[in-house]
């Protein structure tokens, strides 16, 4: 990871028409039938075979992390990113849905009791557990492998509670997917691109899915959400960046050049 900004939601509905004019196509759910070939084999699994089904293409531009309630306004600026800035954009609810179905089915398989439809909670455990652990590794190991981290900040993906005297606290979120993901991000080290490095040396660089909605019963987790790393795009270097016609890595410089990142070169 290179570089890592927030976004408020708002500020993408202001510019919502160059969104829109973007490729409206129709996302669809990572086709996970290998995995799942690989699972009920009865087997014993190897994480990191997992984790390469789940993401075959590891270096994309620009990591969005996002609450699953926003995703149309995502899927929207997706569209807007790779249909005219040429970016590869990498959103993790692409997986959720499959990997949620993924699991009805290894539960299915192996952890029913014998004489009736409910499951084993111990057996249920292990299996989400794990799968959910190496669901976790590849996510970090995408933030990692991306040039740029980009936070929606929304009411759907930050809270506060106000009742709890948390304002020294920080932001908070409710999602543990969220949490994880701007922890590892606030830590990531910074990964210089390669385009920066050919001739000169860089010297410096600036040190969840409807099942969640079936749960109002459950108890909520409160995690928190370090977004102080984060560099704020405000509305309007936001709508000067998606106006700019540059593509592909002159992009991502443009977004640097418009949101101040210090990069200093040494010639050798």
């Amino acid at each position: 990871m290179f570089q890592s900004y927030r976004v408020e939601l708002e500020d993408l509905g202001l510019i919502n028409y160059y969104f829109s004019s973007g490729a409206n196509k129709e996302r669809k759910e990572v086709d996970l039938s290998r995995l799942e070939s690989l699972l009920l084999d009865g087997k014993p699994i190897d994480v990191k075979e997992v984790t390469g089904i789940i993401f075959p293409d590891g270096e994309p531009d620009i990591f969005l992390s996002h609450s699953y309630a926003d995703i149309d306004i995502v899927n929207k600026f997706e569209n807007y990113l790779a249909s005219k800035k040429g970016l590869k954009v990498f959103i993790d609810s692409e997986v959720w849905g499959s990997v949620y179905n993924l699991l009805k089915k290894v539960d299915d398989r192996f952890c029913k009791n014998n004489f009736s439809d409910t499951y084993v909670y111990k057996y249920r455990n292990i299996t989400t557990s794990n799968i959910f652990m190496a669901l976790n590794s590849a996510l970090t190991k995408m933030i990692d492998n991306s040039e740029v981290f980009m936070f929606i900040g929304s009411d759907n993906s930050l809270t506060f509670d106000s009742t709890k005297g948390l304002i020294d606290q920080g932001e908070q979120t409710y999602s543990p997917w969220i949490h994880s993901e701007l922890l590892f991000s606030s830590m990531a080290r910074i990964n210089v691109p390669k385009r920066y490095l050919v001739s000169p040396v860089f010297e410096s660089a600036q040190d969840s899915l409807e099942i969640f909605k079936a749960a109002k019963r459950a108890p909520r987790f409160i995690h928190p959400a370090p977004t102080e790393h984060l560099k704020v795009i405000n509305s309007a270097g936001l709508e000067n960046w998606l106006k700019d016609t540059s593509k592909g890595d002159d992009a991502l410089d443009k977004l640097y050049e418009l949101t101040n990142v210090n990069i200093e070169f040494k010639i050798k």
